[in-house]
């Protein structure tokens, strides 16, 4: 209940009724989720938190139920917030830190938490989503809504996983940061599950040391489904027009999915990577910032390449085979991808020195007797495609050979030519 406040019982010092005992909370680490809670518990649609006191201090009898409430907004009643004390009436505070809420009625506002784009910019293009024809992307400054106004997001530790949770509570499929520049919501940690930004970890509403010159500024995008991206790599494994890494998502119905490692081969990987533009491709480890985050699920179904399909899509099912993550979303998949001639670790990839004379997709191999450049260990295969999408022509040829070595030419026998 609200004391000592406005006559309409809008406002006034919060009270809990415990034990058949009143008494008030202290307003250490009290803010406007706290607020927010006890205000629709008493019929209102959202509220301000009050501190210090400031509707008058409860009487000396009084207990003081609840000390340091972490409300995350959505709960109920204020009784079932957690507490950091949680034992009630264990505190270490006096009546003069009191906490009090200010209520309002809004019926017609935003939800609490309401994501916009402002000053935004949106594609005239748009995409066949599973909700129909949307805009292919929209760019703006992030704004919030929280207690009757709209404030920006400062871009301390902003990071993708934000910008994903922003965009898809306005309708798109994933997001990323545009403005280096990158203030209601302040200093935002989004595990990835969230329905909004108003869930995430952050800090109090207002609380912040920033200037609008660091505000948020985001591109939203939606994607055609079969769409694969590489996320979350290690920004110096990063090589413009030359190679990427990363974990693995393929959009399915409107949602990004990773793959568990069971019979995901380096077939599968290419094919990953054709999809993307890239000629080659192969599983990797040791390539993400930071862990897979929460609510990426596993795509359901295991592929079964043959290692000359252009895009996962293009693979057949593997029958029977049920992907196994053993290490939950910590296992998902991993790829670099590449230009052809590149070389690194156990397996070199040659150029487009060697025109065929076969038909395109003939298969050949060849043993590890066929010597490259005086090295014999490998076991290699020469074909030709026509994927149009590729970054260089075709044919190319790709040689595991088995060592940890860099190598500059391959040389081959055809038809009594070297």
């Amino acid at each position: 209940m609200l004391l000592n406040g406005w006559p309409d019982g809008s406002s006034g010092r919060v009270e809990i009724f415990k034990n058949g005992e009143l008494g008030t909370v202290c307003d250490d680490g009290w803010d406007d989720d706290d607020a927010r809670v006890v205000c629709r518990e008493q019929g209102y649609d959202g509220g301000y938190a009050e501190w210090g006191g400031a509707f008058g201090p409860g009487y000396d009898w009084q207990r003081i139920w609840m000390h340091r409430v972490k409300c995350r907004g959505n709960e109920s009643r204020l009784a079932d917030c957690p507490m950091h004390e949680t034992t009630w009436g264990q505190h270490a505070c006096s009546h003069w830190e009191d906490a009090g809420v200010t209520c309002f009625k809004c019926p017609n506002c935003p939800a609490e938490g309401a994501p916009r784009l402002m000053g935004n910019r949106t594609a005239t293009t748009r995409v066949n989503t599973t909700r129909g024809a949307r805009p292919s992307w929209a760019a703006g400054r992030v704004a919030v809504w929280h207690n009757l106004n709209w404030g920006t997001a400062c871009g301390d530790w902003w990071h993708r996983i934000d910008s994903d949770v922003f965009c898809r509570s306005s309708g798109y499929q994933a997001g990323c940061v545009i403005d280096p520049r990158t203030m209601s919501a302040t200093t935002v940690d989004c595990y990835g599950d969230e329905p909004n930004l108003a869930r995430c970890e952050r800090n109090s509403w207002g609380y912040h040391d920033c200037t609008h010159a660091q505000d948020v500024h985001v591109k939203c995008m939606n994607f055609q489904n079969g769409t694969a991206r590489l996320v979350d790599g290690f920004p110096n494994q990063q090589v413009r027009g030359t190679s990427a890494t990363g974990r693995l998502e393929v959009l399915h119905n409107d949602i990004f999915y990773s793959f568990c490692p069971n019979n995901f081969t380096n077939r599968e990987a290419r094919a990953a990577c054709r999809s993307m533009g890239w000629a080659e491709g192969r599983t990797a480890t040791n390539t993400l910032e930071f862990q897979p985050p929460l609510g990426v699920p596993q795509f359901p179904r295991v592929f079964n390449c043959s290692g000359r399909e252009n895009s996962l899509s293009a693979c057949p099912l593997r029958a029977g085979a049920v992907p196994v993550c053993p290490l939950g979303r910590r296992s998902y998949v991993q790829l670099w991808c590449f230009k052809s001639n590149v070389a690194r670790g156990k397996t070199a990839y040659g150029s487009t020195i060697y025109r065929p004379t076969v038909s395109p997709d003939n298969l050949y191999t060849f043993g590890p007797e066929k010597a490259v450049d005086g090295v014999s260990t490998g076991l290699g295969s020469v074909y030709h495609s026509t994927d149009a999408g590729a970054i260089e022509p075709r044919p190319w040829l790709a040689v595991d050979l088995g060592s940890n070595f860099y190598i500059n030419r391959f040389v081959l026998y055809n038809r009594a030519d070297w």
